[in-house]
């Protein structure tokens, strides 16, 4: 796990062990630091209440009573985040496709014009390509479809630099794209966000 499930779940088993080092002395008959077995139970049971009222959030009826039993849980959780996440991401990527499918690139010269928009629909099918995939989507940074082409033609070599060497690796198509056209030369269309109430889930809470 690597979500904030597992954070707050790392912070608990922090605490119990310092708590254990407590009872092992106790159990060799050693003294112990009272303050430290304190602090450290108090440090254990909150970090156990906000682990619960996080399962409970996304989980109300969610119940357990052991250790295994919440670990099974927890993993039942991140593959349902997992998944809500790939979804958004899909969403995302699908309605960027449309945009850029609806809409054409209009320059002074044909020929300019032509080579633009091949690459507009390389990247179309570069982002639906993405979008199908059932593992793990990639993210694509920017805003909403609506204002990303008017965000990518903002972006700076020195000031967007990571940003950019994301879109490079993760976008290659769309990156070309964006690096060759001008937000001036764009003549937006009328995108239809298909599939976009069908694929969103309900009620869905990031993790």
């Amino acid at each position: 796990m690597s979500s904030a499930f597992s954070l707050v779940l790392a912070k608990l088993d922090s605490s119990l062990q310092a708590v254990q080092l407590q009872v092992d002395c106790l159990r060799a008959g050693l003294e112990v630091n009272d303050d430290q077995l304190r602090q450290g139970l108090t440090d254990a049971r909150h970090q156990a209440a906000i682990l619960r009222d996080m399962i409970r959030a996304e989980r109300p009826d969610a119940n357990w009573v052991d250790r295994k039993a919440l670990e099974q849980l927890l993993q039942e959780l991140e593959i349902a985040a997992k998944a809500r996440r790939n979804q958004q991401r899909r969403i995302k990527l699908q309605q960027l496709a449309n945009e850029l499918d609806a809409g054409k690139v209009k320059h002074r010269f044909d020929a300019r014009s032509s080579a633009l928009n091949a690459l507009r629909m390389e990247a179309v099918q570069e982002l639906r390509t993405e979008a199908a995939l059932s593992e793990e989507v990639k993210d694509l940074p920017g805003p909403g479809a609506s204002e990303w082409l008017h965000w990518a033609c903002s972006l700076e070599d020195g000031t967007d630099s990571e940003v950019l060497a994301g879109l490079r690796r993760d976008f290659p198509a769309l990156e070309r794209f964006a690096g060759e056209v001008e937000e001036s030369y764009w003549v937006a269309g009328q995108a239809l966000h298909e599939g976009t109430e069908r694929l969103a889930v309900p009620g869905a809470r990031p993790v």
